[in-house]
């Protein structure tokens, strides 16, 4: 995609996908907070953290904040770096959440408004490159959406460089005979980015598994009243905020240190398996010609990477509310995590399809799409094997498909899908 020079077409550009977005909430995501048990009471020990945001910002479900909290305890967790985004519209706390953690490198995150493909890895000799600064901190970005704007060349280069940081080594020889080669990294990448990021297939091709998104839920009237009566107050707000959660992430990684995350039971990996299985195909980009026709399928990745990663952050999730043994409190945050990583349209159609068959326009209602967009949607579905299709004029058992093609779930992604329809309110 080619840059965006001219900051008054920008602005209406994000106008517009605010609006959108908005609706978006409003008319199509229904989907279940994520409700603890009875173990989640006043007295767990994220439960402080939670009540201050609470104080300041309009806070819909508690997912907001411990889905982004749980990313970057991660990072201070025995296991391989991630990519993690925390997707939103403007005002859904997203950006407040990644400046609570520091506006200044501390500690534990270097935090940097915005990146090139030069930040990382230089290929000038006498560069003070970050990479083997950041000494398994925090990366994190308050938004990427302005970087995703970049020209093509430079964009693909950040997100190269974010694959082998996640990877644990950046190793590049120039034309220019500069070799930079540094090994043991060990820092994740948090950032902020609006529903945009969906748009840019190369952000899914480069990254691949090491990509996982939080996509926090709320009421943007209630945010923005919030937001107003919080004027003049900014700044104690945030020294409020950062206080508690920068607190809060010391403490849990000074537990992991000393005891270790707590422990999966079997049943966990089991139940999970086919939810990680789902995802790998799900998100699994599509190559179309200029007619928008599917020309190529690529092979999905084998789903290890995302099962080490949701895994890791079910653990933590136990681990904040106090837990030594995973539950299905930390089960159903595994679920929200899959949801939220199936791209959004994807989604949106596949929590509608059933079991028995629809035609394209009686799930396009379901959805409340347009049959148009529908349609292409299944087709992507039926290519990557997770929908089955009739043939319009052609039949099965009893059902008689005359007028248009019809659409059901393959059997063999009906129960995942059926668990994650158990979030969803119809």
């Amino acid at each position: 995609m080619a840059e965006v020079e001219d900051p008054g077409y920008q602005a209406w550009i994000e106008e517009q996908m605010q609006r959108e977005y908005e609706e978006y909430q409003r008319r199509l995501v229904r989907v279940k907070p994520v409700v603890e048990g009875t173990s989640a009471s006043a007295s767990a020990p994220v439960a402080g953290v939670i009540s201050v945001f609470k104080k300041w910002l309009h806070v819909a479900e508690d997912y907001v904040i411990v889905g982004p909290l749980c990313a970057a305890i991660a990072n201070f967790c025995p296991g391989e770096s991630d990519i993690i985004g925390i997707v939103g519209p403007s005002g859904s706390s997203k950006t407040e959440f990644i400046r609570s953690l520091g506006t200044k490198e501390n500690d534990l995150v270097y935090p940097v408004s915005t990146i090139t493909d030069k930040t990382l890895v230089s290929g000038y000799p006498e560069s003070d490159d970050l990479a083997p600064r950041l000494k398994g901190r925090l990366l994190t970005i308050k938004d990427l959406t302005s970087i995703l704007s970049s020209r093509d060349t430079v964009r693909s280069g950040i997100f190269a460089d974010f694959r082998e940081m996640a990877d644990g080594y950046i190793h590049k020889e120039y034309g220019s005979g500069v070799i930079k080669d540094y090994q043991g990294l060990s820092s994740s990448v948090l950032f902020a980015s609006t529903n945009a990021i969906e748009q840019y297939n190369s952000l899914y091709s480069s990254l691949g598994q090491r990509l996982i998104f939080i996509r926090p839920r709320g009421d943007p009237k209630k945010a923005r009243e919030r937001a107003k009566a919080n004027r003049g107050s900014e700044s104690a707000m945030r020294r409020d905020i950062s206080n508690a959660v920068m607190g809060f992430i010391r403490q849990k990684k000074a537990e992991v240190e000393e005891r270790g995350l707590p422990e999966e039971p079997g049943w966990f990996d089991e139940e999970m398996g086919e939810l990680y299985d789902l995802l790998a195909i799900a998100r699994t980009t599509l190559r179309t010609d200029i007619h928008g026709n599917i020309n190529e399928i690529p092979e999905p990745e084998f789903p290890t990477r995302i099962a080490k990663t949701v895994s890791r952050l079910c653990a933590v999730h136990a681990m904040v509310y106090g837990r030594d043994e995973l539950n299905e409190d930390d089960f159903n945050f595994g679920l929200r995590i899959i949801l939220d990583n199936i791209p959004t349209k994807r989604s949106h159609v596949l929590m509608v399809v059933r079991d028995n068959w629809l035609t394209t326009a009686e799930i396009a209602s379901l959805a409340r799409l347009p049959t148009a967009s529908t349609k292409k949607i299944l087709e992507e579905l039926h290519a990557l094997g997770i929908v089955d299709k009739l043939l319009a004029g052609k039949t099965d058992s009893d059902y008689l498909n005359k007028k248009s093609d019809a659409y059901r779930l393959t059997p063999g992604y009906r129960i995942a899908v059926d668990s994650l329809k158990s979030l969803w309110v119809g």
